[in-house]
Formats: C-alpha cells, sequence, structure tokens
C-alpha cells in the first residue's frame, strides 16, 4: 500500500523469495483482501486489529445462521460457541479462512431440500455458492480449505443417505478439481511462486508435511 512493492522484507533470513522477489509463501487470498481494507482503513495496527475484528464477526454471523437452520438447542450453541476461543489466536488469514469455510456450510446447508425452511424448490444455485466459497477458502488456506470442503462434501453425503437428496455433482467436482487445477497452474505455469512456497512450506509444514 505504501511503497508498491508486494514482498516483506522482514522475512529475509527464512524466505528470500517471499521478502526480496514476490511474497508467495502461502496462498494470495488474505493478502488482497487485507489491502482492499488498507486502501480504505489506512495502515495502522488499530486497522489491522479491525479488519481482524470483522473477520470474526462474518464467522459468527454465518455459524448463528447455520445454528438457527438447524434449530440447534441453546445449551449446544453455548458449548460450540467455546469454539471462537481456540481460533482467536489463529493468524489474520485463518480468520478469513474460517469466515468462507462456515459461509459454505451455510450455503451448502441452504441447498438441501431437508434444511430449506419453506424456500421452494429452485435451491442447486446455493450448492454453486457453497462451491465458489470452498474454493476461495483453498485460496487463503490450504489446510482450513481442505477441512470446510471435506465437512461440506460429508454434509452433501450424509442428506444423500439419511433423506435421499442427490448429491450436487457438478458444483461438488468443480469444489475439488477447480483448486487442483489451480495448484497446477502455478507450479508449471508461475514457478517462481511455487519456489516461494516451498521455501515457507519446508520449515513450516502441516500433517500432511
Amino acid at each position: 500500500v505504501l511503497r508498491g512493492g508486494y514482498v516483506n522484507p522482514s522475512l529475509a533470513r527464512v524466505l528470500p523469495i517471499s521478502s526480496t522477489k514476490v511474497f508467495c509463501a502461502y496462498p494470495p487470498l488474505y493478502q488482497f483482501a487485507l489491502l482492499g481494507w488498507m486502501k480504505i482503513a489506512g495502515t495502522s495496527v488499530a486497522s489491522a486489529m479491525w479488519f481482524h475484528l470483522v473477520l470474526f464477526g462474518a464467522f459468527q454471523v454465518a455459524l448463528l445462521r447455520i445454528f438457527r437452520r438447524l434449530n440447534t438447542p441453546a445449551l449446544c450453541v453455548n458449548i460450540a460457541g467455546l469454539f471462537l476461543f481456540s481460533i482467536t489466536f489463529c493468524d489474520r488469514p485463518d480468520s478469513l479462512a474460517h469466515a468462507l469455510g462456515m459461509g459454505a456450510v451455510y450455503f451448502a446447508l441452504r441447498s438441501r431440500r431437508a434444511m430449506a425452511g419453506g424456500e421452494g424448490q429452485n435451491l442447486s444455485c446455493w450448492s454453486w455458492v457453497a462451491a465458489a466459497l470452498n474454493v476461495l477458502t483453498l485460496c487463503t488456506s490450504l489446510q482450513i480449505g481442505a477441512f470446510y470442503l471435506g465437512l461440506v462434501s460429508l454434509l452433501f453425503l450424509l442428506c444423500r443417505y439419511y433423506s435421499a437428496e442427490k448429491i450436487p455433482i457438478a458444483s461438488v467436482l468443480a469444489s475439488w478439481l477447480l483448486p487442483a487445477g489451480l495448484v497446477f497452474l502455478v507450479k508449471f505455469g508461475f514457478p517462481l511462486l511455487w519456489s516461494g512456497f516451498k521455501e515457507h512450506a519446508a520449515f513450516t509444514p502441516s500433517v500432511a508435511g
């Protein structure tokens, strides 16, 4: 925002590519969202903290809508609310990923007849909204995106098993294949970005290594 360079010089000791050439330590959606926010709200610490708070607010709104759609008992809502304390200390990219992922779960629920709440029969569009949010979650965090993608896919399978609803094959396939296509695009089309990503992954491995 201030100097026009998409780099992070403070990481020079550990991430030569992301610190001097192009920041590519992890998927870029959060940085783009933060860029838009700071162009409006400024580059102060308070601005970054408010963005964090807004992301948590979006997560909580989606979670509340899910609880209401499922008619979840109040005691279960209170217990589930404790989860908010466990994610308060994550990186801000994780906050955006959780907000997008929880939105994907909400719209996946909304696309099912058994949970439509009397909205009519044209519900297929919501499964595509869920697919889009799943892809955006993966464009923010691979680990969290994989979790929500698996959760939404499991939701569709359970609705198929318990209420004989058709699985929205096209939108589910899109939510799995588009991220895979993006990975191949970066790996083979933008080798510098892929090298920077591997540079970061080398010392911050996930469960998958």
